[in-house]
């Protein structure tokens, strides 16, 4: 099976990633809490747009 770049999943797990870092990073040095909190709301949307998203494309394989 052929990777494909072009897929909308590629670009959804950079954001995740980076969004988790920034977390990561806000949440380990003394910066401000609301960063924090902001990056992890970010992360937890992202995840959950993710899910759906593969729900999706399970549903349309079926």
């Amino acid at each position: 099976m052929d990777f494909n770049w072009r897929s909308p999943v590629v670009p959804r797990v950079a954001f995740l990633a980076a969004s988790i870092f920034l977390f990561c990073f806000f949440a380990f040095s003394e910066r401000s809490w609301v960063y924090t909190l902001v990056f992890l709301g970010l992360s937890a949307y992202q995840i959950k747009l993710l899910i759906a998203y593969l729900d999706r494309s399970h549903e349309n394989i079926a």
